[in-house]
């Protein structure tokens, strides 16, 4: 495997961007808005109606084709976003080919863990839909054990990731700029924080970053894919990861819109191939009808299965385990400004919790 150049769309995996608009001045990260970008009918009055709340009759296929509003929520990144996207172009993760899976020895290979394990033992999780990166970097901050793989779509999340991990590696400390969790905190609203102005000041571009960047700096058990983190799980191989996270996924909660929600049963049961033994996948939610969504497709998804077992005559007959006892903290330690918002416009928060059974 080869690292991709920088001016390789985020979507490396497969390289199959969808063509877009023309930008008078192209830039990396204009190339990748451009590949993400399509032509799409635009959002219509509907009424969200109960879509949410009850299994469509067929089961539908996930669609990666988001639709161009949706695409445009997030805004354009800054200058200085885009600076520090091609910065931090040693976080991607590299190109693979059609058919290949990513290696992650090697992929982690520059990674010590403090503790001197080996890295092969170490525990991998992939975050699907990270934001602007605040639990992803809380995460990989607060456990340098684990290794971490964050998927973002929107390039103006991305931006601000890579802005935090620039400034973090320049100033030799990690960013600590979330907001911890505590119990007290849960579901209680907050006068909204005063933005940083530090964080969208000038990164001097001038500036050299240390020799060895993943080796020697403060986020080497830290990779980026910017993308669909579905269009990511077949390049994933079979039994590595550890636990999955869907942090504040939308909802699309039209039913049209339905095609459009990450969890379907294609991508559970991916899930399912992709996470070992025991391994977990999270769902965090602040739409009661998502989370109801999610409940109704791994129980579809485990009756499925147990159909399927007891025609061959397999004891096995579940997919999906539900557990009620964990703790937040470990895998959702900060509360991000998404988060937040919701609580202060009057949703809950929503956590689901599954152990995966091979």
């Amino acid at each position: 495997m080869s690292a991709p150049s920088a001016v390789d769309d985020y979507n490396n995996i497969t390289n199959d961007g969808e063509e877009g608009e023309e930008e008078e001045e192209t830039t990396a990260v204009d190339f990748l808005q451009s590949m993400m970008m399509q032509d799409d009918e635009q959002d219509e009055d509907e009424p969200a109606s109960s879509a949410l709340s009850s299994t469509p009759s067929a089961d539908p296929q996930y669609n990666p084709k988001k639709p161009l509003w949706w695409k445009k929520i997030s805004g354009r990144p800054t200058k200085s976003q885009k600076r520090s996207i091609e910065a931090m172009s040693q976080f991607r993760l590299p190109r693979v080919d059609y058919g290949s899976f990513l290696d992650w020895e090697e992929i982690f290979a520059s990674t010590t863990p403090q503790d001197n394990t080996n890295n092969a033992g170490r525990e991998i999780w992939l975050e699907i839909g990270f934001g602007t990166g605040d639990n992803l970097l809380a995460s990989a901050h607060q456990h340098p054990d684990r290794c971490f793989v964050g998927a973002e779509v929107h390039t103006s999340g991305i931006g601000k990731l890579s802005q935090r991990m620039h400034r973090a590696i320049l100033q030799s400390q990690h960013w600590t700029g979330y907001t911890v969790f505590t119990p007290e905190r849960s579901n209680q609203p907050q006068t909204p924080e005063q933005p940083d102005p530090e964080e969208d000041e000038e990164i001097d571009s001038d500036t050299p970053l240390p020799d060895s960047t993943i080796s020697n700096n403060l986020y080497s058990n830290l990779r980026i894919y910017g993308g669909d983190g579905v269009k990511l799980l077949p390049y994933i191989p079979t039994s590595s990861l550890s636990a999955v996270l869907i942090t504040f996924p939308d909802p699309f909660p039209k039913q049209r819109q339905i095609p459009y929600r990450v969890v379907q049963t294609q991508t559970l049961l991916a899930l399912h191939r992709i996470l070992k033994h025991a391994g977990r996948l999270f769902v965090a939610t602040d739409h009661e009808g998502h989370s109801q969504w999610c409940r109704e497709k791994v129980h579809q998804v485990n009756t499925n299965a147990r159909q399927q077992k007891q025609e061959q005559q397999e004891q096995q007959n579940q997919l999906f385990v539900s557990v009620e006892d964990f703790d937040r903290t470990e895998w959702l330690p900060v509360i991000s400004k998404y988060e937040q918002k919701g609580w202060n416009e009057g949703r809950t928060t929503h956590l689901s919790c599954w152990q995966v059974v091979k």
